[in-house]
């Protein structure tokens, strides 16, 4: 049995006392799969992460304020065999999206990305049985329409008879069955239905986060309300 996180951690904001709760005051996981990690505080992580012997993979995916950011999948090295890692882009560049913000009394904001939004792809051996691993970061504007044309491309990645979790931060609050009903249609299961996993203010709350999952059983999902970001970790158990 595996254990694991899903995370997004909100540009790096709190990492300090982040770290200290999730490394030092948890329990130790088998794997972390982080979203908007900023590229510059990898070594900060790495203080964490070398002391338990876990190894990294990181793909940028934004960029803000000059600030590279994306996704980073840790994981025991003890445990978990890497046999190769992929960046799948799910395109971006350049477009404008309209994203939430609650920023004084402003309700929406136009962003740019500068990177490809991506996710990353991790293919791992666990007890001589291969599955793979994507930590997802979809688009944050209000149509899901790109995002299901995200979720064709990362699906069109996988293996089509091997083990396989996709997770993170699908930025998808309504019309769940529609996504449910086209990754069933790829044999891929939720194992988080109508739970709060993003805080947007004081009140306000709703589901940005997944699991889905194919070929494998995944048990134990807790969602942890800890103020360390705008979203929740998601802590689980996998069995390939």
């Amino acid at each position: 049995m595996l254990t694991g996180v899903t995370y997004n951690v909100f540009l790096g904001r709190t990492f300090e006392p982040l770290f200290e709760w999730l490394f030092v005051q948890c329990s130790p996981q088998d794997f972390y799969c982080f979203q908007e990690f900023p590229e510059h505080s990898i070594q900060d992580l790495k203080v964490y992460l070398d002391k338990s012997g876990y190894d990294f993979q990181f793909t940028p995916g934004f960029v803000r304020y000059g600030i590279t950011y994306g996704e980073l999948t840790a994981f025991n090295k003890s445990k978990l065999k890497l046999l190769h890692t992929k960046t799948i882009s799910l395109g971006g560049r350049g477009e404008r999206n309209v994203v939430f913000t609650h920023n004084g009394l402003r309700l929406f904001r136009i962003d740019e990305t500068e990177i490809d939004k991506s996710a990353l792809l991790t293919h791992f051996q666990y007890k001589h049985r291969d599955f793979t691993l994507v930590n997802a970061h979809l688009s944050a504007d209000l149509h899901n329409s790109r995002k299901l044309k995200q979720l064709e491309i990362i699906l069109g990645a996988l293996s089509t008879t091997e083990p396989a979790i996709i997770l993170g931060d699908f930025n998808y609050p309504v019309g769940k069955r529609k996504l449910a009903r086209v990754m069933s249609r790829r044999g891929l299961k939720s194992e988080l239905q109508n739970q709060k996993t993003f805080r947007f203010a004081s009140g306000i709350y709703w589901q940005n986060d997944y699991i889905f999952r194919k070929g494998c059983t995944i048990k134990e999902v807790t969602v942890k309300k800890v103020q360390y970001s705008d979203h929740y970790p998601i802590f689980f158990t996998v069995e390939v």
